[in-house]
């Protein structure tokens, strides 16, 4: 099974599940990849940050809009 993630401190958050059971022992590989500068096709990257928006702050959003 291969699958990409990313770093985020000393954990590596997978793009897809890996359908393994919690506790379950595995080995794992580590290899870097090349990334694509999403800019360059006209996409504008949001920042990281430890801010969350969670489905009930948009539902209250909607609610204030109308929508």
């Amino acid at each position: 099974m291969k699958r990409k993630g990313i770093i985020k401190g000393q954990t590596i958050e997978f793009d897809e599940p890996l359908d393994l059971p919690d506790g379950q022992a595995v080995e794992v590989e580590v290899s870097t990849v090349e990334t694509v500068d999403l800019e360059q096709y006209g996409f504008k990257l949001i920042p990281i940050s430890d801010y969350v928006v969670t489905n009930e702050m948009v539902n209250e959003i909607r609610d204030e809009l109308g929508i």
